[in-house]
């Protein structure tokens, strides 16, 4: 395996330095999926020969897998009657699948990450050819989108936590299909359950997806941003009177947004507020008249979407980790600061080259700082 970690290292810095030239290469669509995939598969090689220190979330889900593999629970036991809570994640079905199948497979936990990681990136990994294809020189990704991918949907958090990062992947992939490729509702239901039995924490997205289809312009985000506030009031009802996974969605908010949830690094809460905020802005003076509907319906999701984000500002947990989703769609904020005609007047245009420089400057910014946690740890 050292052989594996040391050639997947080598191939992650090729890849990157790839992205700085692709738009220059002549390339087969072909030959760019195998690239993305290959990306893909470094990564997860790299998390599976993580040895995790005992801070992570990783740590723990490691030795639930023993726990998992030696429990005398069928599969049907473990999915729907786990009264003895094996495992430590009773209602969370589609993450229960995973962890049973890999333990019966293999005796090595590993596993479990270098399957979250390397569904996390092939998912960022399609979205980005993917939009490209539509929106960029060539159909070549541009190198802000990985900036922006790995600035909010960090590596060492796909790494160390997986199921936040893993949820908001699946869910993205939804959210992309059905409102950008026009997929049936039935995508977005299936990979919106499989997400939310993964973690609960993506259930703030669904909301944002069907006011996105309306035509509401500065309502929709008077309206998102009024919802923000009563939020809380909602998960009280929901820890008080609901049951199962809408009882536990109330409980993991307030926790998530009370005096116990985790505190971060004040910069990388500040630096993922900056970037959010910087794309934000641009969502709100941007000019969508020559855009199709499908794209006017994601790009009205991202802004409600953020806009519920800034309005949780000083609450970790609920600023870093939504940003995951974002990381997610990272090439469509990309075109957004790159593409001058999102900018409209001329006077908006003026401030596009200082706009994309700052983006790029911040999100360069975050990714060196979970670079510099990744490797420390």
């Amino acid at each position: 395996m050292q052989l594996a970690y040391l050639c997947s290292v080598a191939y992650v810095c090729f890849f990157i330095a790839l992205i700085f030239v692709l738009d220059r290469i002549k390339m087969k669509e072909r030959t760019l999926k195998v690239l993305f995939f290959l990306f893909a598969l470094s990564l997860a090689n790299i998390a599976f020969s993580k040895d995790p220190p005992r801070a992570w979330d990783l740590t723990f889900h490691l030795a639930y897998m023993d726990q998992i593999r030696n429990s005398p629970l069928s599969l049907f036991e473990f999915l729907f009657h786990n009264t003895s809570w094996v495992g430590g994640y009773p209602f969370f079905f589609t993450f229960n699948l995973l962890r049973y199948i890999l333990c019966h497979l293999s005796r090595n936990n590993h596993w479990l990450p270098w399957t979250c990681v390397l569904i996390d990136y092939c998912i960022v990994g399609y979205i980005m050819r993917d939009w490209s294809k539509d929106h960029e020189k060539n159909g070549k990704v541009n190198w802000l989108s990985f900036l922006i991918c790995f600035g909010l949907l960090p590596f060492v958090h796909a790494n160390s936590g997986m199921r936040n990062a893993l949820a908001f992947s699946l869910i993205g992939l939804g959210i992309y299909l059905y409102l950008y490729k026009r997929k049936s509702i039935l995508f977005f239901g299936v990979l919106s359950f499989m997400a939310l039995t993964i973690h609960p924490s993506v259930l703030i997205c669904i909301p944002f997806v069907f006011l996105a289809r309306f035509n509401l312009r500065k309502k929709g985000l008077i309206l998102v941003f009024a919802a923000s506030i009563s939020i809380e009031w909602a998960a009280r009802y929901l820890a008080s009177h609901a049951t199962g996974l809408f009882q536990m969605v109330g409980h993991l908010y307030l926790r998530y947004s009370g005096a116990g949830q985790f505190q971060l690094d004040p910069m990388v809460l500040l630096g993922t507020l900056g970037i959010v905020g910087l794309f934000f802005a641009q969502c709100c003076i941007a000019d969508f008249s020559h855009c199709t509907n499908a794209e006017r319906n994601i790009y009205a999701f991202l802004a409600y979407y953020m806009c519920f984000i800034l309005s949780n500002v000083g609450n970790n947990d609920l600023v870093v980790r939504p940003a995951y989703l974002l990381g997610v769609l990272a090439p469509l904020l990309a075109s957004l600061a790159r593409k001058k005609s999102f900018w409209g007047k001329i006077r908006n245009q003026s401030a596009q080259p200082l706009a994309y420089a700052a983006c790029a400057a911040l999100c360069g910014f975050m990714v060196l700082q979970y670079a510099a946690l990744y490797i420390s740890s």
